[in-house]
């Protein structure tokens, strides 16, 4: 292949007049270069792209047409201000998540936290951004925490206290003693009939599922709540759709713990909050 030194418009990307091809031109645009789509459309006329640049788009608009995703196709994603390098296997943070995050920052700073399961380090690097937090981490996966420790370095925060560990949590023996635990843990039921396609396609088992009907990660952590957590200490969970009442039947089991449900920007009962009181 001869790479030449001519550069393109974005009118030369529109190879069609086809509506779907534009829409997945803007969307690469965005996701890839990281520039808003506008600044491309004001500026059809200007040589913005080189040959590389042409290649590249046309290769991956053939993987958006085929229904890949977005995120995997760029290997990156923005989540809460911070800019992920993402790796197949290692789950993609969806924007619902963020809400999670909002919680955390609303109610702690300058305490000892713990994030289970964090995957790219989204939501443990979007709280310690924002706050002077210390926290520890743990993935059952060592490509999850290789990229945690690669995002946390490409945004700069190699300052804040952190610790990332490849661990199973069920194989901790040591009591641990935190004040707040956050984990949007393993919840889809291993028959849930509702879930997509693409995310059975593009996330990883281990991140989707889980013994009984998706509470397992739950279950397991309320009722070792002593372990966990120090007096006044709060858990921090992310939900899926329909389990409120089913965890809420199983909290009040706990006398020495209170909750409430938190809703998403759609309304929905996302989030939990369980504090235990003594």
């Amino acid at each position: 292949m001869i790479f030449t030194k001519k550069r393109y418009s974005v009118n030369d990307l529109i190879l069609k007049k086809d509506l779907n091809y534009q829409k997945n031109l803007d969307l690469f645009l965005v996701n890839y270069y990281e520039k808003d789509r506008f600044f491309y459309w004001n500026k059809k006329t200007e040589k913005l792209f080189s040959f590389t640049d042409l290649f590249i788009i046309k290769k991956n608009l053939r993987k958006i047409n085929q229904n890949k995703n977005i995120n995997l196709i760029c290997k990156k994603k923005r989540f809460y201000n911070l800019d992920l390098k993402l790796k197949k296997g290692v789950f993609i943070p969806q924007y619902d998540t963020e809400g999670l995050v909002n919680l955390v920052l609303q109610n702690e700073n300058n305490k000892k936290g713990f994030e289970i399961g964090v995957g790219s380090g989204a939501i443990i690097l979007s709280i310690l951004k924002n706050s002077n937090n210390k926290m520890d981490g743990i993935d059952i996966s060592k490509k999850a925490i290789k990229l945690a420790r690669y995002n946390q370095n490409k945004n700069q925060l190699k300052f804040k206290k952190i610790n990332l560990l490849k661990k199973d949590l069920f194989k901790i023996t040591k009591k641990l003693n935190y004040d707040f635990i956050v984990a949007n843990p393993p919840y889809v039921s291993f028959n849930d009939s509702f879930l997509t396609k693409e995310a059975k396609n593009i996330q990883p088992k281990k991140g989707l599922f889980a013994k009984e009907n998706g509470l397992y990660f739950y279950k397991y952590l309320i009722s070792h709540n002593e372990f966990f957590l120090n007096r006044n200490g709060i858990f921090y969970f992310e939900i899926g759709l329909n389990q409120k009442k089913y965890l809420q039947k199983y909290l009040l089991d706990f006398k020495n713990l209170s909750f409430k449900f938190e809703k998403d920007l759609n309304n929905i009962d996302r989030y939990l909050v369980i504090k235990k009181e003594k």
